[in-house]
């Protein structure tokens, strides 16, 4: 009964709510346990709503999958790494999936996304500064030591890779 009035609103209003879609995802994934049916709504929202949505409701379907106690998590790692791949400089995209990883335990994992941020060429340094404020608080309340002494080194590092490339710009 349910179901049918989701389909019902869905293809009343469906263009118009990015909630909406989500709502439904969450209903067939959490409560009826059809992971199937939740996978073959983003194509279709995708399709009705405008592109500027499909970013957020995209990150929002992959968060479905970690959280949902019938999701699948790498499939939802995957659908990050394909927005990360795209839109590379988004922190705050970067920043969704650590938190997701971490909840999950993955700590090792979350780390690894730290440093991976910290290849990124294009970011700008205020942005970056934050990012490392972030990794160091993070690490004081998740790892040990060791791991907080490794930020700082892989900080130092990222200024000078950043120092050698401006001065082989100014060469040019």
């Amino acid at each position: 009964k349910a179901e049918a009035l989701y389909n019902k609103v869905l293809s009343k209003h469906g263009s118009e709510s990015d909630t909406l879609w989500l709502n439904v995802a969450t209903f067939y994934l959490t409560t009826l346990n059809q992971a199937s049916k939740a996978h073959g709504l983003l194509p279709r929202a995708l399709q009705s709503l405008p592109k500027h949505t499909h970013l957020q409701l995209t990150s929002h379907f992959a968060a479905l999958e970690f959280k949902s106690p019938n999701g699948d998590a790498e499939r939802g790692r995957t659908m990050f790494e394909g927005i990360l791949g795209s839109f590379p400089k988004r922190l705050d995209i970067w920043s969704v999936l650590i938190d997701l990883e971490t909840n999950r335990g993955g700590k090792d994992r979350a780390r690894g996304l730290f440093e991976r941020v910290t290849k990124v060429k294009g970011i700008k340094a205020g942005k970056m500064k934050k990012w490392f404020q972030k990794w160091e608080k993070w690490e004081k309340a998740n790892g040990d030591e060791r791991n907080q002494g490794r930020v700082g080194k892989v900080a130092e590092a990222y200024v000078r890779r950043v120092a050698e490339e401006k001065g082989k710009e100014a060469e040019v």
